[in-house]
């Protein structure tokens, strides 16, 4: 499935278990989305995230080559 297939059917998912998010769409591949984000989420909300690779600090640390 297409990483574009994939964010829309997270997209999705959240909608319907009305989680806010939004879709961030690249306008230089023709809007096609190409990250999402949540609103801030707790406790059990949260666990709604469990089935999806989310980014963490140590990403953000690898990308940039700085320590996390």
């Amino acid at each position: 499935m297409a990483s574009a297939e994939r964010l829309l059917a997270a997209a999705d998912y959240l909608f319907r278990r009305s989680v806010g998010h939004a879709l961030f769409p690249e306008p230089d591949r023709d809007n096609e989305p190409t990250a999402l984000a949540t609103e801030p989420l707790a406790g059990d909300c949260r666990r709604l995230l469990d089935r999806f690779r989310c980014l963490t600090a140590r990403d953000f640390g690898a990308a940039t080559g700085a320590a996390p």
